[in-house]
């Protein structure tokens, strides 16, 4: 585990902790899984159609990561309350960077 302290834009201090986590602690799902905020998802399915479904303010980006938890590819990009339809390059590590409320469920190929 690691302690920070911070300066927020003048006076405004806050501190707070960071701690490494297993990759099994990450939720996973194979077909529909949803939260709110920024998390982090594994997809255990194949690659395939999807959508991102987002309610709120804000921008809302889906990201596939690597192995190294780097970003590989930007899957879908929105703003506000957005309905994305994605493809999702296969299983793997998501980043979802939110303020709203979101849901991402696959789709039966068109």
């Amino acid at each position: 585990m690691a302690r920070f302290q911070m300066e927020l834009r003048g006076t405004a201090r806050a501190e707070w902790e960071a701690w490494a986590e297993p990759v099994d602690a990450v939720p996973e799902f194979t077909e529909r899984i949803h939260g709110r905020g920024g998390d982090l998802v594994r997809y255990a399915g194949p690659g395939g159609p999807a959508l991102l479904r987002h309610r709120g303010r804000g921008d809302v980006r889906l990201l596939a990561l690597d192995d190294d938890l780097a970003v590989r590819a930007e899957a879908a990009r929105g703003k506000g309350d957005a309905d994305l339809p994605l493809h999702l390059p296969g299983p793997g590590v998501y980043q979802i960077q939110a303020r709203g409320s979101w849901v991402i469920e696959t789709r039966e190929p068109v």
